[in-house]
């Protein structure tokens, strides 16, 4: 067989799927977290699109590679988004108690207590 037929992962097609899984997963974090514009409320499908452009862009990985990166690349865009719907649950939690100045003090430790908590756990995950 050609070795430019052989599919997915041969040559040097191994590193630009390591890499597509590793931008996939950085834009999905963007797109979700970072709140950069529209695209950062738009629907999964959306996001899916977009991210599969901006691996077009970056790697220019072989079309085949697509059909076995969509479903990861769906599935870090769910992971992000309920990790950033649980942080803005304890974000709007937080800044509730905002009534007499100690508590607004304490909430707003609260607030960067739990910012930098997400952060380091989104780190972990890329």
């Amino acid at each position: 067989m050609d070795a430019t037929q052989t599919g997915l992962h041969s040559g040097i097609d191994d590193p630009i799927w390591h890499l597509s899984k590793i931008l996939a997963r950085k834009k999905a974090h963007e797109y979700n977290c970072l709140e950069n514009g529209a695209i950062a409320v738009g629907t999964l499908q959306q996001q899916i699109i977009a991210i599969e452009k901006d691996i077009q862009t970056e790697y220019n990985p072989h079309p085949r590679m697509f059909k076995k990166l969509r479903p990861l690349i769906r599935e870090y865009l769910k992971h992000e988004r309920g990790n950033h719907r649980q942080f803005l649950k304890k974000l709007k939690d937080a800044t509730n108690i905002t009534t007499d100045h100690n508590e607004s003090q304490h909430a707003q430790q609260f607030v960067q207590q739990i910012t930098t908590q997400h952060n380091t756990d989104t780190k972990r995950m890329l």
